[in-house]
């Protein structure tokens, strides 16, 4: 494989990983027990295209300085290869991929290997044996001599470097379609989404309920009233936003910031009830304290809800505002002033 081709299949196998290693992909894969699967195709598809490059580096060789070491290495790591795009292309669409039905250049590798070091003794039960003719090994080419029983004999020459650049024609353009197929089935996915933007439904409800719970530190009885029914408000709306991850990805718990901040807003949010349940020694101050914290976690969730909006519909401007820079201080800090 010449430097060209050698980075178009690197690039190719880095775009399926990174297709892969998408969260509600990923998520689907590790819940049926085939993402480790997956993942050994992957590195086995490398591996003996590792093996082809090397091949490719060698030197002429013959018989008796290492021939049939390298032949039968070569047509092994080509038979590893297209097993493991098999089974790669089973786990992603599960459906047999057909080399007879399209790639009948990669049937006949298949069959080159199983008739020359595969199966040569007895191949189609017994029907036919094969063996490579020692004195015509080469690194570009062989002879293969095959008996089929009934009184019919075949030399055939086998082109080695016909074999290589036939399997790297072919698995490329396997590799291309995994991902074409791979891309259309995630942009239909997302079309189901494409109009429910998941940091609009929360934003336009979370924040100004949040506002409502500076009522607990107000002497007003209305406020404190509001504040009351806005906790479970947020409760709801919060976890109807986490379950709407869930139905996009399959977990929100694959996304490690969400989890991150889920641990600490449903900490805030459990002291505050607490501090309206009288069932706490707080001060006025803590929980207020609590609540700014509260808000200071849900802008920074709200960023994480955006991104995902951005995933499914790409098309929204991405407009990034200074003030939403991640914040470690409280945003628009409420004081209580005693008298």
């Amino acid at each position: 494989m010449d430097d060209k081709k050698q980075n178009d299949f690197i690039d190719k196998m880095t775009v399926i990983r990174d297709l892969v290693n998408a969260a509600r992909r990923q998520h689907t894969l590790i819940q049926n027990s085939k993402w480790i699967q997956l993942c050994t195709c992957m590195d086995t598809i490398e591996d003996a295209q590792e093996a082809l490059d090397y091949y490719n580096k060698l030197d002429d060789f013959d018989s008796h300085s290492g021939g049939y070491l390298y032949i039968y290495g070569l047509l092994q790591s080509c038979f590893v290869q297209q097993d493991a795009v098999k089974d790669l292309y089973k786990i992603l669409f599960e459906q047999d991929l057909k080399f007879e039905v399209g790639y009948q250049e990669l049937e006949d590798i298949r069959n080159t290997r199983n008739d020359a070091i595969g199966h040569p003794t007895s191949r189609n039960r017994g029907k036919s044996f094969h063996s490579i003719s020692r004195p015509t090994i080469s690194k570009k080419k062989f002879d293969l001599l095959s008996d089929f029983k009934k009184g019919k004999m075949e030399s055939n020459s086998i082109d080695l470097e016909k074999i290589i650049n036939n399997q790297e024609k072919n698995i490329n353009q396997i590799l291309s379609n995994i991902i074409v197929t791979i891309k259309k089935e995630d942009n239909e996915y997302k079309k189901k989404f494409k109009d429910n933007l998941l940091y609009d439904e929360f934003h336009k409800i979370i924040q100004y309920q949040i506002e409502k719970l500076y009522g607990i530190i107000s002497d007003n009885a209305t406020k404190l009233k509001q504040a009351e029914i806005a906790i479970p408000i947020i409760i709801k709306v919060y976890d109807k936003s986490l379950e709407d991850i869930s139905e996009r990805y399959g977990s929100f718990e694959d996304f490690e910031q969400i989890k991150f901040l889920k641990v600490r807003i449903d900490f805030c949010l459990d002291k505050i009830s607490n501090y309206l349940s009288n069932d706490s020694s707080y001060e006025k101050l803590e929980a207020e304290l609590y609540i700014n914290q509260i808000k200071c976690f849900i802008i920074e969730y709200e960023k994480e809800l955006k991104l995902i909006d951005e995933d499914f519909n790409p098309s929204i401007d991405d407009k990034k505002n200074d003030n939403e820079e991640v914040q470690y201080m409280f945003p628009e800090i409420h004081v209580t002033v005693s008298s």
